[in-house]
């Protein structure tokens, strides 16, 4: 069999398309056993094998999402990540644009993969005690954590 050779950044796209396709495919198929969006991002960060209280701070947090959105979405500098005191606030472009292709692939909306985002700060909020804030938009999404 005569298989294409591809670079490793072309490798590297091939693994961001599929981590965000099996993340909204998983989330598409919850939706079809009546599991909203929501509540299947809140379970997939209630359910894992992580003792969220160890993550006890905000900065911790932040971390953790920032390796997910980078794995993810691969945003590299795109993705900013700003200590404000008594808030960490990260930037990026919008998830949903950088998604684009799985969603279409999957017929999912980007207000679905919004309101998975949600379900996964709206978990974190009641298993780390911190509070979120989510601002998504077309051009760019914001998290901001309140410590």
């Amino acid at each position: 069999m005569n298989l294409p050779e591809y670079s490793l950044e072309e490798l590297s796209q091939f693994r961001l398309q599929e981590c965000q396709g099996t993340m909204i495919g998983g989330m598409v198929a919850a939706a079809n056993n009546g599991v909203t969006a929501m509540e299947h991002g809140y379970q997939m960060m209630a359910l894992q094998q992580v003792d969220w209280s160890q993550a006890n701070s905000a900065e911790k947090i932040a971390m953790v999402f920032w390796k997910h959105y980078q794995s993810t979405y691969g945003f590299g500098d795109q993705l900013t990540v700003t200590d404000l005191g008594e808030r960490i606030v990260m930037t990026m472009p919008s998830l949903a644009r950088a998604a684009v292709y799985q969603l279409r692939h999957w017929a999912a909306s980007a207000e679905q993969l919004n309101d998975l985002q949600r379900g996964y700060w709206q978990a974190i909020e009641k298993l780390c005690d911190v509070g979120s804030e989510l601002v998504f938009s077309d051009q760019e999404d914001r998290v901001t954590l309140l410590k």
